[in-house]
């Protein structure tokens, strides 16, 4: 056995571990088995904040000579082959005659009541530090290292936060920094005249924001013709955060950036992997499904998938802001693929941003500003990936706890968001509800830009102000003008869709804790063909609108489902307490454009037959019968 002694860790009777690897004792009278080529040490245990999802934490030296740590789940423990291209990947390289022995090393180091252990997150951003004490202080989540309060002012948790990646993705290494903050503002005072990037630089810097402030995710698409600066101004979001190159010119290089070209299992992949931060995404044209991309992203949450043995898989969820770019609009994109209007709620749920309209260079001769936008993007290369770090130290040094932050934050973008609505009617703007919602959106990038105006952000209040107004009344000039049907119909699908997290999921058994078909908090009642809206929550949709007026438009459109004259339909819900109610019944397929169904059905697939529980599921009413010409929708 070889002897270079190192310091002493944990290692397990009959092993061995110096400075050429680890070793396994195999007796008198053969010689030690040799498992790696390095040193490997077990540090820690980890698991997720449900105590679940463990894993051991391994310290060694790749072959470059840097210290590393690899995070091993331990169902790759058991799953001897998965453990060991995992290891070797990472650049620990188990010898293929050591792969069981080397699993049996570090399930006998995990047994270890010595080990201390330390959390998990799949969360890039903002998070809750592990503390027993105060389970509510905040923490912020990089790839490779995590933000912790000042210590002067509160204490370090007895447990780290560890992020682990849900998959891998190059753009993990992207989150890098080069140059110094003020290297970074000094960057950034050469855009200060163009409002749009003002106005992304505040969206990319509220991108961790999102789910404190109750937002949902968003899109952000910039568009234009060519050369009228979308690629540069996706770079200067990516700079708060990372290494911003160009994606058609970076090569080999890691980047922020990602293109928008793929399937939709890819743009899920690419939320999930951005979740709790910014995702960038360049040129719009080539992806076969906008629109699922666009519904998937914005409503937070991944298709459900079957395990082989015939269960659910977790969905994967995000809070996400995502800035893209393109030479057509989301609204033209999504018409071209589907050959169909769009409708309201896709129009709403991308904030579509034209820039033929908002020059970023206006007065200036269009040598100079070839040559101003050049030598900006050099730089780009060279300073990156200070400000957003910065800025997150001071929020969570500033607020400390999530529940002062989340209050904090919510009565400032209340405040602004007042604001905006107003400027935008002094502006002769007709608002209607879906566009008042979404000027919340702009809301948050105002309150979020303000925080880090000056110190962090080289602009000061007013011009962060100046630059999202003006962005915000471009958006609205842009919207098309809705009819009162189209303002309706848009009103209640907005609705639902916004809602869809929170309904019933009528067909799973009672008491099946594998199947959480009831929310804490319910809004309507997915049965069948069927969405099922009470009254309060029918004339919560109609948002102003009155339910006969609204419900005589929607049965006239056939997309209510009423019995005879009425707006409503009877069902008999067994099992859930209700007798036989009256219910705005809405035709799934009817409200909901495809890419919508497909969000909807990512909450989970229904038992073709309903309950399960035959005891509580009652006889089918022959109005319940599927006679609509139309399949039902799994759903």
């Amino acid at each position: 056995m070889s002897t270079n002694p190192l310091p002493a860790r944990i290692v397990p009777p009959d092993y061995c571990v110096d400075a050429n690897g680890v070793w396994r004792d195999l007796g008198e009278k053969r010689p030690p088995l040799r498992l790696t080529t390095t040193a490997a040490y077990v540090i820690a245990l980890l698991r997720d904040v449900n105590a679940a999802d463990w894993s051991v934490e391994i310290e060694f030296t790749n072959p470059d000579g840097q210290p590393c740590t690899l995070l091993v789940p331990y169902t790759h423990i058991l799953g001897r082959r998965d453990l060991s291209q995992q290891c070797t990947a990472a650049g620990l390289f188990v010898l293929p005659r050591g792969e069981n022995e080397f699993a049996e090393y570090l399930a006998q180091c995990a047994g270890s009541a010595e080990l201390p252990r330390h959390r998990l997150t799949t969360k890039l951003g903002l998070n809750l530090l592990p503390d027993a004490v105060c389970p509510d202080r905040l923490a912020f989540v990089l790839p490779g290292k995590t933000l912790l309060p000042n210590p002067e002012t509160v204490p370090a948790p007895a447990e780290r936060l560890v992020f682990r990646p849900p998959f891998a993705n190059p753009a993990f290494a992207a989150y890098a920094s080069a140059g110094t903050l003020e290297e970074s503002r000094e960057l950034l005072t050469l855009v200060r005249d163009d409002p749009v990037a003002v106005f992304i630089l505040s969206a990319s810097a509220a991108a961790p924001f999102l789910e404190m402030a109750g937002v949902d995710s968003i899109i952000v698409h910039l568009h234009g013709k060519s050369s009228t600066g979308k690629t540069t101004r996706l770079q200067l979001v990516a700079m708060l955060w990372g290494k911003p190159l160009d994606p058609q010119t970076a090569g080999n290089d890691v980047t922020l950036i990602e293109r928008w070209h793929g399937t939709a299992n890819a743009a899920e992949n690419q939320a999930a992997t951005h979740n709790g931060m910014v995702l960038c995404k360049d040129e719009l044209g080539g992806n076969e499904d906008p629109g699922f991309s666009i519904y998937n992203q914005t409503s937070g949450r991944g298709k459900s998938r079957m395990t082989r043995d015939g269960g659910v898989q977790m969905q994967r969820k995000w809070s996400l802001l995502s800035v893209s770019t393109g030479e057509v609009s989301l609204t033209d994109r999504l018409e071209a693929a589907s050959g169909k209007p769009a409708k309201t709620g896709e129009v709403i749920r991308g904030l579509s941003i034209p820039l033929d309209g908002l020059p970023a260079y206006e007065g200036m001769p269009t040598e100079a500003a070839s040559q101003h936008v050049q030598a900006l993007k050099t730089q780009l290369t060279q300073v990156y990936g200070t400000i957003g770090p910065a800025f997150a130290q001071y929020v969570i040094d500033t607020f400390g706890t999530a529940s002062d932050l989340r209050v904090q934050l919510q009565v400032a973008i209340d405040r602004r968001h007042a604001e905006l609505v107003d400027y935008a009617r002094a502006k002769g703007k007709e608002l209607e509800p879906p566009q008042i919602r979404a000027l919340r959106r702009f809301a948050l990038m105002r309150v979020v830009g303000e925080w880090a105006a000056v110190e962090y952000l080289p602009f000061s209040e007013e011009e962060i102000d100046a630059a999202i107004k003006l962005v915000a009344m471009t958006w609205l000039d842009s919207l098309p003008v809705l009819n009162d049907e189209d303002r309706i119909v848009g009103q209640v699908r907005d609705w639902v869709i916004r809602h869809l997290g929170q309904m019933i999921r009528y067909g799973e058994e009672i008491g099946d804790e594998n199947a959480p078909y009831i929310p804490s908090v319910t809004k309507g009642i997915r049965y069948r063909r069927w969405t099922l809206l009470t009254e309060a929550d029918f004339a919560e949709a109609c948002d102003g609108t009155s339910t006969m007026v609204a419900g005589k438009l929607l049965k006239r459109l056939g997309i209510l489902d009423g019995e005879g004259g009425k707006h409503k339909k009877r069902h008999q819900l067994g099992g859930l307490g209700l007798p036989e109610t009256y219910f705005y019944s809405i035709l799934t397929a009817r409200l909901l454009p495809e890419t919508e169904q497909q969000a909807a059905r990512a909450e989970g697939p229904l038992p073709a037959t309903g309950f399960r529980g035959a005891r509580n599921r009652p006889a089918p009413r022959q109005d319940d019968e599927y006679d609509d010409p139309d399949p039902p929708l799994n759903i």
